[in-house]
């Protein structure tokens, strides 16, 4: 597994971890926004313990969910302006 980073919309630049499998047959790219949001949605959830905010909103401004929707939303877990 390595941490990459490659260029996103609005021409900034994205975390991502490439994963292959042994074989290098296949190879997954996973966002660091993308596991942002789902950590966040277990938490929510309460599959993982509850989550320092002040962790969370560091977490968010280091990542390209700034740019996809707001602290807010994503505080109450509302990642995708449906609630």
């Amino acid at each position: 597994m390595q941490l990459k980073e490659i260029m996103a919309h609005r021409h900034t630049k994205e975390s991502y971890f490439e994963v292959n499998d042994l074989k290098q047959l296949m190879c997954l790219n996973i966002g660091i926004s993308t596991i942002l949001e789902c950590l966040r949605i277990a938490e929510i959830q309460g599959a993982v313990p509850e989550i320092d905010r002040g962790w969370w909103v560091d977490a968010f401004f280091a990542s390209e969910l700034k740019n996809t929707t707001s602290i807010e939303d994503f505080l109450k877990g509302d990642l995708y302006g449906l609630l």
